[in-house]
């Protein structure tokens, strides 16, 4: 989606090149192992298939991006649930 950082660092790599789709997040987007195309997701979404030899990285020069979850305090199901990603966020 336009407003995704990691669409935004999409276009900023590769110009209006390839053509892209849009995908519903990172679980459709793993669907392009089997060869499908190119993806660009967080490291962590994909570490075990670099390991495995599954995935390779591209030596494209990547802006340094971080996922980041929002969300609606109103919305908030999870008594405790923010604190608990924060602290699994910290460095």
């Amino acid at each position: 989606m336009p407003e995704c950082s990691f669409w935004m660092a999409g276009n900023k790599i590769l110009g209006s090149g390839p053509r892209r789709i849009k995908a519903g997040g990172v679980p459709v987007m793993r669907a392009w192992e089997h060869g499908l195309g190119i993806s660009l997701l967080p490291r962590f979404a994909v570490a075990d298939s670099l390991r495995s030899g599954a995935l390779v990285p591209l030596d494209l020069p990547l802006p340094d991006l971080s996922l980041r979850l929002v969300w609606r305090e109103d919305r908030e199901s999870l008594p405790g649930m923010r604190d608990i990603l924060y602290a699994a966020a910290r460095p």
